[in-house]
């Protein structure tokens, strides 16, 4: 499967060409090129050399930032992740290695989290105490823990660092996953998350967002973004203006509703301390 760099490569060459009006084949005349090369580098099925690239640039007419920004994008377009070595080659889906994959180059994330604490920041017990929920066999768990683990590994040792943000619902920090013991030592965890993380807890009694989906949203570099519909049974990758301006408004609504980075870890550490108090996250009415 290509990485995100070599479909963005891809898929830039196509407007600068299409930009110009011309077709593949009458690239691929003038340039003096094969006539299936053009082709396979608008499907991202390879990527030109680095003398070709720029003599399509120079026909294209591209800009001098264009030009940068394309051959940083062929230089990565073949880097692969963590998943790419063992334990973790051929074991996650193409979906979710694009996902990782965003992971890795987006400069910002914002996550939209309404029914279980992200990924990433969730710990051990709290993340095994899910998927036993979830009925999945041990082996199925403990290969789920290990991509976690990696997953936050990997963002922690990117320099620079996302701007990482998550909304999580303030029901989330009040359902027991596990046991009190779990679940208050996953609120001091989210309590005590590095800087370049921002967690936002969207009060209970505020109105709903986005209809409980859960989403996540990717910006990259020359002003590209990606959203991810995170459906229970596959995710779908949006990348159009239109649908990207859709997710934008959702992230809007939820950052005008949430509390601010400091009052959602006062709002955690409160949380803490119900559950110390009546073992739930909810106090009991009698």
């Amino acid at each position: 499967m290509p990485t995100i760099n070599a479909r963005r490569l891809a898929v830039k060459l196509t407007k600068l060409r299409e930009r110009n009006g011309w077709t593949q084949r009458e690239v691929c005349a003038a340039l003096g090129m094969g006539p299936a090369s053009i082709t396979r580098y608008e499907r991202a099925e390879g990527q030109p050399k680095l003398r070709d690239l720029r003599t399509m640039l120079a026909h294209y007419g591209a800009t001098e930032e264009e030009r940068c920004l394309l051959e940083s994008l062929r230089l990565r377009a073949r880097e692969k992740g963590w998943w790419a070595a063992e334990p973790f080659v051929g074991e996650i889906s193409p979906s979710y290695e694009m996902y990782c994959s965003l992971e890795l180059d987006a400069l910002r994330i914002e996550k939209f989290s309404p029914i279980v604490v992200h990924g990433p920041l969730q710990t051990d017990a709290y993340a095994m105490s899910l998927k036993e929920s979830f009925a999945v066999g041990s082996d199925v768990r403990a290969t789920g823990s290990d991509l976690r683990v990696e997953r936050w590994k990997a963002l922690e040792s990117r320099h620079p660092k996302p701007d990482l943000t998550v909304f999580v619902d303030e029901s989330v920090l009040r359902r027991t996953v596990g046991s009190p013991e779990v679940m208050i030592e996953q609120l001091h965890h989210l309590a005590a998350l590095p800087e370049w993380v921002t967690l936002r807890v969207l009060p209970m009694a505020g109105p709903v967002v986005s209809a409980m989906c859960t989403f996540t949203m990717f910006f990259l570099d020359a002003g590209d973004a990606v959203a991810v519909d995170e459906g229970t049974v596959a995710q779908m990758y949006y990348e159009n203006h239109d649908q990207i301006d859709r997710f934008k408004v959702r992230l809007d609504r939820a950052a005008h509703l949430a509390y601010s980075g400091d009052e959602s870890r006062d709002v955690i550490l409160d949380m803490v301390k119900v559950f110390e108090r009546h073992g739930s996250g909810f106090p009991q009415v009698k």
